[in-house]
This record gives C-alpha cells, sequence and structure tokens, in this order.
C-alpha cells in the first residue's frame, strides 16, 4: 500500500485530505495515495474529496462486523459511524464556503447589465426614488426599467 503524508497539509491537497478526514498514521493507513489523488481529480475540491474519502472508508467498515471474544471487542459499526458523521460535518463546510450571498442592482454596472439582459424577468412592483426626475419630454425617460438616476 502506497502511503505518504508530510506532516504539512499546506504543502499539497492529499496531505490537506489525509489531515481533515484523520488519515495521518503511516502504521495504520485507511487510504492508498492513489485512492485520495482519484477523489481529487474526481470531486475537484479539498473538502469534497475529504468527504468521498470518509464516504469510502464508511463503506470499508460497513463490510465489517463487529467481533468479540472474551474481554477484547473490535467495534467496526462504530468507525463506520464515525466516518459518516464526519462526511457529513465535512459537506456542511463545504457547502458554506461554496455560498456567496448576492444583491442585486446596488452599483450602477450591475444595474445596467441587468437592464440590458433580454431573459430578465420584469419586477412585479418598482419603487421609484426620484420621480421628480421624469420629463413628459422624452418618453423613455418614463420607462419604469430605466435606472439611470
Amino acid at each position: 500500500m502506497s502511503f505518504s503524508y508530510s506532516g504539512d497539509p499546506s504543502n499539497s491537497d492529499k496531505d490537506q485530505v489525509r489531515f481533515l478526514i484523520g488519515d495521518t498514521d503511516a502504521n495504520s493507513p485507511l487510504l492508498q495515495d492513489a485512492e485520495i489523488l482519484y477523489t481529487l481529480g474526481d470531486q475537484g475540491t479539498v473538502l469534497s474529496a475529504s468527504v468521498a474519502a470518509c464516504i469510502g472508508i464508511a463503506a470499508k467498515f460497513a463490510r465489517l462486523m463487529d467481533e468479540s471474544v472474551g474481554d477484547v471487542s473490535k467495534s467496526y459499526s462504530q468507525r463506520q459511524e464515525h466516518y459518516t458523521k464526519l462526511a457529513d460535518s465535512l459537506r456542511r463546510r463545504d457547502a458554506e464556503n461554496s455560498v456567496c450571498p448576492y444583491a442585486g442592482g446596488i452599483s450602477v454596472a450591475d444595474k445596467e447589465t441587468l437592464n440590458q439582459n433580454t431573459d430578465y424577468v420584469e419586477p412585479s412592483f418598482k419603487r421609484k426614488t426620484h420621480d421628480n426626475r421624469l420629463s413628459t419630454d422624452n418618453p423613455s425617460d418614463n420607462n419604469p426599467y430605466n435606472d439611470d438616476y
């Protein structure tokens, strides 16, 4: 099994994934380097690849049964549950990082872009802030979608 971890996740995406999923112990590796590189190529971002890696690890542990011999036991179901919860946590973190609020029409350039968009749905109402600037001499000045104030 090919396993490498530099101890400095800022140096490589692979090491970032290993760090985020807790697969940093060379004596007990969970994924091969090639598997992590595959998830990075498939998912595109470190967080998305980490989610996919956790799902893969959880699937491995889901195949195994809990074992008990006398006082010694191995609980694979707890490990499977841990990686499922970690995947959910990383998925939420990834979603939070990718959300970007947008407030349209607050800049002149944004308003001009919207006015030029032929596919733009016209609002059902509009607040005029400078009604006194409308003139009857030029009909285009009375266009409710003309925001050139």
